[in-house]
């Protein structure tokens, strides 16, 4: 990657901006009613657990997001002022995609560490490509690790199971979705 501030073009996922919306539009309406917004009311209104509303709260007060569609103004050196829109960049387009990427192998880094033993970790990394990009096969992850081919395969089969017995499993395969 390159110097440029890629934290400032992540976004926030869907799902979080649907639940930020709801709870906005909920405190909007409590507001229009003259009530005040609890978060036990808009609890409430919008379904989520009181716990929910706290953080989608405490993450939109947090966070200065900037659009990918709003055009923004710079100044040239020479004077001139130039409008563009982020989605118009083609580099920081890329660089977002880049820092989803980063984002997504650290949650998968998260989830084996929790999950697994160190060599296991190592091993699933390795065989999917996780830290790189280039995956293995089993022969070459057996001597990379250095077992023998049938542990391997052994192993192959008991970190999946674990993998997909692990809590965070499905937020895995939720936030997967939310990238493709």
């Amino acid at each position: 990657m390159s110097n440029t501030k890629v934290h400032e073009l992540i976004t926030t996922p869907a799902r979080e901006r649907t639940k930020i919306n709801k709870i906005r539009e909920a405190s909007a309406s409590l507001a229009e009613m003259n009530l005040e917004g609890t978060t036990e009311r808009i609890a409430d209104i919008t379904g989520f657990d009181e716990e929910t509303v706290k953080e989608s709260q405490m993450r939109s007060a947090m966070t200065n997001t900037l659009s990918l569609d709003h055009a923004y103004g710079s100044t040239r050196p020479n004077g001139d002022m130039q409008e563009t829109t982020l989605m118009s960049n083609a580099a920081l387009v890329e660089h977002n995609d880049a820092a989803e990427m980063v984002e997504l192998q650290a949650d998968i880094l998260s989830v084996l560490t929790r999950n697994l033993k160190p060599k296991e970790a190592e091993f699933i990394t390795l065989r999917y490509g996780i830290k790189d990009g280039n995956s293995y096969t089993l022969t070459e992850c057996a001597k990379m690790i250095g077992v023998s081919y049938s542990r391997a395969q052994q192993l192959s089969k008991s970190c999946i199971k674990k993998l997909q017995k692990a809590d965070e499993a499905k937020a895995l395969q939720e936030y997967l979705l939310t990238l493709s």
